[in-house]
């Protein structure tokens, strides 16, 4: 009820809305795909103008062409987001974000929680055998490598999703919760878009084609019913909890924190431990998969996530506004 001041869904707007955000993302399939081989080139001839054994060396010359093509697609969301918001001419109460004097507190709050209980699940893992540690495991890399990926997926991703497409949902859909849901389904239908695991071309072998060429990998996920389902419940819940944060705090700084927290602690993890062959064979599903994203227990864990940020945080009106910002 006290959300509901803040975001008074207005009246319905034509379907262009919605076909913007779809140019949008195939804008940034198809340029993404188009520049991430020569950012990798560029990468990995520049690295030498770097002192070697230094962290921009190190991540330019070491760093497989899938990692360069995951920044080639933030790096054009990043340029084509702002144009988009734009364009989709919100007015603030359409949005429906306030200022937010505990910024701060949830984005580290959040980020700490979504890490924390990430970690904490991969460290049981280890104990119980499903996944090992590397040998001489180099932690403080591994937080350097994911921190990165934390930080450009939890603020693109969040001002995206729980900002501008959850604000067009308002416009479409009737109330909040039918929004909430048509965003946490096309936030786990987007994360499917990205490299599969361990699929890399031969570095000698990359070309102007090379990342349309890893697109036809992606895509390929999609007839794969069994990744499809192992995957897509436990997104499905992220998308949820991030859009309940979103609602509770009418801000973006709490899913921002979360979001970063869960990449940070998915990628620091599976930078220092490998899955056990009984894991990569399926053995311990439907529990868990070859990553934190799959099984039930890794669902669990996010979806005890969104109860507590559900239950814990009371929502906010625009009563904490001062009279003249106030939407009603």
């Amino acid at each position: 009820a006290a959300y509901r001041c803040a975001v008074e869904t207005p009246p319905r707007q034509p379907g262009s809305d919605l076909i913007k955000i779809v140019a949008f993302i195939a804008a940034i399939l198809l340029l993404g795909a188009a520049t991430a081989p020569w950012l990798f080139l560029l990468g990995k001839s520049g690295a030498s103008s770097f002192q070697e054994g230094g962290f921009l060396h190190r991540v330019m010359s070491e760093s497989p062409f899938s990692r360069y093509f995951g920044r080639s697609m933030q790096l054009w969301a990043l340029v084509l987001i702002w144009p988009l918001i734009k364009s989709l001419r919100m007015r603030r109460a359409e949005i429906g974000l306030l200022p937010n004097p505990h910024r701060f507190a949830h984005l580290g709050i959040g980020f700490a929680v979504a890490a924390g209980t990430l970690l904490l699940m991969g460290w049981g893992f280890v104990q119980a055998g499903w996944f090992t540690l590397r040998p001489d495991p180099e932690w403080g890399r591994a937080a350097q490598k994911a921190a990165g990926p934390a930080i450009g997926a939890g603020v693109i991703e969040e001002l995206l999703f729980r900002g501008a497409i959850f604000a067009l949902a308002l416009r479409s859909l009737r109330g909040a919760v039918a929004a909430q849901l048509f965003v946490a389904l096309f936030f786990a239908a987007v994360h499917f878009l990205t490299p599969p695991d361990g699929v890399e071309p031969v570095e000698g072998d990359v070309g102007w084609a090379t990342g349309f060429w890893m697109l036809g990998q992606i895509f390929k996920g999609f007839g794969d019913a069994n990744f499809l389902l192992a995957e897509f419940t436990t997104l499905f819940a992220v998308g949820l909890t991030l859009g309940i944060a979103r609602q509770r705090t009418a801000s973006l700084w709490l899913p921002i924190g979360l979001h970063a927290g869960w990449i940070f602690g998915l990628k620091s993890f599976a930078a220092v431990t490998k899955g056990s062959k009984a894991l990569r064979a399926g053995d311990h599903l439907p529990w868990a998969g070859e990553n934190l994203k799959i099984g039930l227990i890794p669902l669990g864990i996010v979806a005890l996530t969104g109860v507590a940020v559900a239950l814990v945080l009371k929502g906010r009106s625009d009563r904490d506004l001062p009279k003249s910002e106030r939407t009603v």
